[in-house]
């Protein structure tokens, strides 16, 4: 069972559990620490954020602020919480959005555009997705859903209300690879621009080998008013060309080329086809 506040173990206690004893402390997130800020690095400001409901029935939304370093990702400061976002009045929604130079949510392809369509005056502001942008099974992850995630760095959380798992986010991206802070490899991997190639009434023979080369499945991607769905691959723009003649030469397939900015990732446009 999770341990209650009085019951927490010094980080040396952990370590000795975990190592000697294979134990694993699952940790309950009671609050987002204060993290110490170091003037030695030029600092930005991220805006976590969580949905709950849908287009057209917003339950819940909340914020989560944090000043981060731009040089490595390490999270700084909590700077302020918000719940119920979608019930205050757009200005000052405005005010809290404009001081950010980044929005991240855990799937911002569900996300972003329920948020852009109630706040449709922020559709410029650079997204990052902590579910697409880390491939986390490249960091021995078997899967990429947040409680699991946190679970194996040692958090235990409620999920499934929106600033529980903005806050659990918050804590996720304070942690740590080998290589550097969490935060750091999702802002890293978020801030390329990149083209995505969709791959229109591709024929189901070519299911296989799309998996084998890494291409995605987006099932709500709108082809036409009776059908949805389509496969696609996201590379760097110079290779986009050499993707969509594969595409053309192998599968008779017309491709559609579009361009991935922090900007425009996660859009209608780029989810929806509209």
């Amino acid at each position: 069972m999770p341990m209650t506040n009085n019951e927490l173990m010094s980080n040396n206690e952990k370590m000795t559990l975990e190592k000697k004893y294979g134990v694993k402390i699952i940790r309950p997130i009671y609050d987002i620490k204060r993290w110490n800020l170091d003037d030695n690095h030029p600092t930005g400001i991220a805006i976590i954020l969580d949905i709950e409901g849908s287009l057209n029935n917003i339950r819940e939304l909340a914020f989560v602020g944090v000043s981060y370093s731009k040089s490595d990702g390490k999270l700084y400061q909590l700077l302020f919480e918000f719940n119920d976002a979608h019930k205050m009045p757009d200005y000052m929604v405005e005010g809290i959005i404009d001081c950010a130079d980044i929005l991240i949510s855990h799937n911002a392809a569900f996300d972003r555009p329920i948020f852009d369509a109630r706040f449709p005056f922020f559709q410029n502001k650079p997204w990052a997705c902590s579910l697409k942008n880390i491939n986390w099974k490249n960091y021995g992850f078997k899967h990429a859903s947040l409680g699991y995630i946190l679970e194996k760095f040692g958090w235990h959380f409620k999920e499934h209300t929106a600033m529980s798992d903005a806050k659990a986010l918050t804590q996720l991206l304070a942690e740590q690879f080998s290589n550097g802070y969490v935060m750091d490899k999702l802002l890293e991997n978020a801030r390329e621009t990149k083209a995505r190639v969709y791959a229109p009434y591709a024929p189901r023979m070519a299911n296989d080998e799309f998996k084998k080369k890494g291409y995605d499945f987006n099932e709500n991607y709108i082809l036409s008013p009776i059908k949805k769905g389509t496969w696609y691959i996201d590379v760097a723009p110079e290779k986009a060309i050499q993707e969509s003649d594969w595409l053309k030469d192998k599968w008779n397939v017309e491709s559609i080329i579009v361009e991935l900015t922090p900007q425009k990732n996660y859009t209608p446009e780029i989810i929806y086809g509209i």
